[in-house]
């Protein structure tokens, strides 16, 4: 048998509401598993590191007039 290192799991956040110019932040530990690791364990990453802050599983998204979608990993 041949260990393999599955993909974390990211279930449906949802619908969240955000105000315009006003700082956003969620928690994704909750919406997060991983058979192979601890969730604390687990690393979130984003290219938009102008737009996105991340602390540990928290992420804090500022939206301005105009976003680019983004994709957080």
């Amino acid at each position: 048998m041949i260990n393999v290192n599955d993909p974390p799991i990211i279930q449906p956040i949802p619908k969240q509401n955000a105000t315009e110019e006003v700082l956003f932040s969620i928690d994704l530990g909750p919406f997060l598993s991983d058979e192979d690791n601890a969730v604390s364990e687990l690393i979130i990453t984003c290219e938009h590191t102008n737009l996105v802050s991340i602390d540990g599983l928290r992420i804090a998204l500022m939206f301005i007039e105009y976003v680019a979608p983004t994709t957080v990993q």
